[in-house]
């Protein structure tokens, strides 16, 4: 450590009549006494790169926002549409067609065969694969034989 002060203090050659190193005369400061250098600049690229980021975040939680209360709308909208017959998919992946519905809990009749029936939440429902039977719609009816008129 000895040696290594020796060498840096042997590098600078001694400036007479003053002490160290004279600023440019561009960094000296108009009315100020001589010798004195101009105070460090602030950097303005950091303050437009912040305020980009604060507005870039704010925007990412509004649209965060907007997405979850589009998604709870398109929910309720579901769960307010279901009715008898109609066929449904749970979060479980459960497929049947809902035979009983209360405000809270669904009956699910998952096969025609057995006849076997799961009692399922109502927020259990994931999507309507076919809306079922409605009340006063007509079954359709296809005909035997097509007729031909010449």
């Amino acid at each position: 450590m000895f040696m290594h002060e020796i060498v840096t203090l042997a590098s600078k050659p001694p400036v007479i009549g003053g002490g160290g190193d004279v600023p440019a005369a561009s960094e000296l400061v108009p009315g100020s006494p001589a010798g004195t250098p101009a105070p460090a600049g602030r950097g303005g690229g950091m303050d437009i790169i912040m305020f980009g980021l604060l507005i870039f975040f704010v925007f990412m939680i509004f649209t965060t926002m907007m997405s979850g209360k589009k998604e709870k709308k398109r929910k309720a909208e579901l769960l307010n549409s279901l009715a008898r017959h109609d066929k449904v998919q749970t979060v479980g992946g459960i497929i049947g067609s809902i035979v009983e519905i209360d405000d809270t809990e669904i009956i699910i009749r998952t096969d025609e065969a057995t006849n076997t029936r799961i009692r399922v939440a109502r927020t259990a429902i994931q999507t309507v694969l076919k809306k079922g039977r409605t009340a006063g719609a007509e079954a359709e009816t296809k005909p035997d034989a097509l007729e031909i008129r010449a």
